[in-house]
């Protein structure tokens, strides 16, 4: 253990230790340590103290992660935190994290959220994610069990799973039988800067882990029962444009190709197009048609036209009439996270391959306003959902409003008696 190790810890542990007693929240104080950890496992390689260090060393060691800008803006909070702490206790005279800047230019977001997208070979260098504590670990364990013995999907597990690791990671020292509501609602608390779907799925994740924990006699009780619910906002529709259709097809590859087709023109997910296979192909009376796989196992039959059986067909035969898009070994495919990454290094800039599935959805309504022929095709549980995938033709709505502008003079004289004044109607029109 070098030097510079050994006052990193002394530090840190200091810090902790003061953060608490100023009354700083668990879960911030967990986030904010695991943060320096990182950092100052990094630096301390180069033999470099926390008292010693300059602006640039931040920034080299900001600049080595692979990290979106949300979590690099985190970690740059962080360290800003622990050096205003550190001239307040008067243990440096200069504060380097001051001048590095929380939130990067738009144009710096956008490429480094796209650098991560683009090249998924790149490795994130430094230390491994730090382990998740034993108690937590067993018990998520058991989970895991009653989860896949219930017939969860392995997507749902995994993405469960890994909440309840991030918990029980920002929530150690306490155990799980330690922690209680309040606890609960801090942690959180603390994730009021992602998207509330995100902060939705974090709560799932936690009555699924303590719910079942309480229900089978591993905890005494459950500290998740009274949390609040995060009611769920209605997103607006993203499709994708034609124009950004076509312009990524006509920088697409063959199997990129194929990805974009499927996405726009037959309304798949990205994990339903990995999934695509030979065995998938119905020809029918009516014509072929595409079994999809979709979310919890549920199949859905899809019908081709005849230029996408022509697509799929002859990019099967390229591969061997296995799976449409093979993976590294035999028998696997693309992961659902590859497939979008391929996606994305030929659509335009901030266009994702979902957006591509928000066109399918926008363009059959528009064809026929089916919105339950529009689910189907989409796999949708609800016609809820689907609604929020169609976007409404702007001149559709303008259309509509004239139309009840046009009839607003005859119903002003049936329930009033009034004419509408005509100046009014006069200074009105644009």
């Amino acid at each position: 253990m070098t030097h510079a190790t050994d006052e990193w810890a002394a530090a840190i542990e200091r810090w902790r230790t003061d953060q608490t007693s100023a009354g700083v929240s668990k879960p911030v104080v967990s986030q904010r340590l695991s943060h320096v950890n990182h950092c100052a496992e990094y630096l301390s390689t180069t033999d470099r103290g926390p008292w010693t260090l300059e602006t640039v060393d931040l920034v080299e060691y900001l600049d080595s992660r692979s990290w979106s800008a949300l979590t690099r803006r985190n970690n740059v909070k962080s360290l800003r935190a622990l050096y205003r702490w550190a001239v307040a206790q008067n243990l440096v005279t200069f504060d380097p994290a001051v001048s590095v800047p929380v939130n990067l230019s738009p144009a710096a977001e956008a490429l480094i959220n796209r650098h991560r997208v683009v090249y998924p070979e790149h490795v994130r260098p430094g230390p491994a994610p730090l382990s998740v504590p034993a108690a937590w670990s067993d018990l998520i364990a058991r989970w895991k069990t009653h989860a896949r013995s219930a017939g969860l999907s392995v997507h749902t597990i995994n993405v469960r799973e890994s909440h309840m690791e991030r918990v029980g990671r920002d929530l150690h020292p306490s155990t799980p039988a330690d922690v209680t509501t309040e606890d609960l609602e801090e942690w959180l608390a603390g994730h009021t800067d992602v998207a509330r779907e995100y902060r939705r799925s974090l709560r799932s994740s936690l009555r699924a882990l303590f719910g079942w924990a309480a229900d089978v006699g591993q905890l005494p009780n459950d500290p998740s029962r009274k949390l609040r619910v995060i009611r769920a906002v209605t997103p607006l529709a993203r499709p994708a444009s034609s124009q950004d259709y076509r312009d990524a097809l006509a920088r697409a590859d063959d199997r990129q190709t194929v990805i974009l087709m499927l996405a726009a023109e037959m309304g798949l997910r990205r994990a339903e197009v990995a999934q695509v296979h030979a065995n998938d192909i119905l020809d029918t009376d009516d014509g072929p048609s595409l079994i999809i796989h979709g979310k919890g196992d549920k199949k859905r039959l899809v019908p081709m036209t005849p230029r996408m059986y022509r697509v799929v067909r002859n990019t099967l035969k390229s591969y061997g009439n296995g799976y449409l898009l093979p993976g590294a070994t035999a028998g696997s495919h693309l992961t659902p996270a590859y497939v979008a990454r391929l996606a994305v290094q030929v659509l335009p800039d901030r266009v994702t391959l979902h957006q591509l599935r928000h066109r399918f959805a926008t363009v059959t309504y528009s064809a026929h306003n089916d919105v339950l022929s529009v689910q189907q095709l989409l796999g949708h549980a609800s016609p809820a959902t689907t609604q929020r995938y169609v976007a409404v033709d702007a001149s559709t709505l303008r259309a509509t409003v004239e139309s009840a502008s046009g009839a607003y003079p005859r119903t002003a004289r049936r329930t009033t008696g009034v004419e509408p004044s005509s100046s009014i109607l006069e200074t009105s029109a644009p």
